[in-house]
């Protein structure tokens, strides 16, 4: 059955989107790589119905067929991405980015200055419960035209679901140039990503543990001055207010 005109202008609206995607991220629109399709859906997570994205992911389909160009919508990295793409839910977090700003402020270049400030923005931009954030692999994580994609939950290649982290528009809020950073002090190529911090500046081998995430962010809040400011909404509660409270043994943090 013939699109209708309403169909077709959707399309080409979506498309449009698309195209200036690409000439933002210095790619090319078409044919489209797999891999730049792939970036582009994970760079509408943030931001986007995940209805929108099959929409918008359907139109870069529609016009390579309608122009007779190369098109492999059935390519490993976009069938991995397209069903797996989450959009954050927008209650899960309740601190305002001035807030998170504040706290950003109080991490210093060192060792656990770095660590901390990718693990608030990890934490905030991705809406991610502190079990995720301790369970994040370096290899769970990888640069795309977007942001950052990172693989929460499961174990091997195509497990569990992706979640974007989008660029920020400065440097000392972008999750981008945050774990960068923190990556030229850790060193590691593979394995727990956020590690403790001795007051040395030891950099450990094991993960945080999910109460280590609150001990940062209090202390954090704590050097920022802002407690006053934010009664109750920074409790263990504070990433993920439906997850459930467990009682675990003080680590290093």
């Amino acid at each position: 059955m013939p699109a209708s005109a309403a169909t077709l202008r959707a399309y080409r609206a979506d498309w449009a989107h698309y195209a200036s995607w690409c000439a933002a991220s210095h790619l090319v629109p078409a044919p489209a790589s797999p891999e730049t399709v792939e970036a582009y859906l994970a760079s509408l997570a943030a931001s986007h119905a995940p209805s929108t994205i099959r929409r918008r992911f359907a139109a870069i389909a529609k016009m390579h067929q309608f122009n007779d160009l190369a098109w492999d919508g059935d390519h490993a990295a976009i069938r991995k991405t397209l069903p797996r793409v989450r959009v954050p839910s927008a209650s899960a977090a309740t601190l305002t980015p001035s807030l998170l700003r504040r706290l950003l402020e109080t991490c210093d270049p060192s060792a656990r200055g770095r660590r901390d400030r990718a693990l608030l923005l990890f934490a905030f931009t991705g809406r991610l419960r502190r079990a995720d954030l301790v369970g994040l692999q370096v290899e769970d994580v990888a640069e795309a035209a977007g942001g950052l994609t990172l693989r929460i939950g499961g174990a091997g290649e195509g497990k569990g679901r992706a979640v974007l982290l989008p660029r920020g528009s400065e440097a000392g809020t972008c999750p981008v140039a945050a774990f960068r950073a923190w990556q030229e002090m850790a060193r590691r190529r593979a394995g727990p990503l956020f590690r403790p911090v001795s007051r040395g500046g030891t950099i450990g081998a094991h993960a945080l543990n999910p109460d280590a995430v609150r001990r940062i962010l209090a202390r954090r809040v704590g050097l920022a001055g802002i407690a006053d400011e934010v009664p109750g909404r920074l409790s263990p509660d504070a990433l993920r207010r439906h997850e459930r409270r467990r009682k675990r043994k003080p680590g290093a943090a």
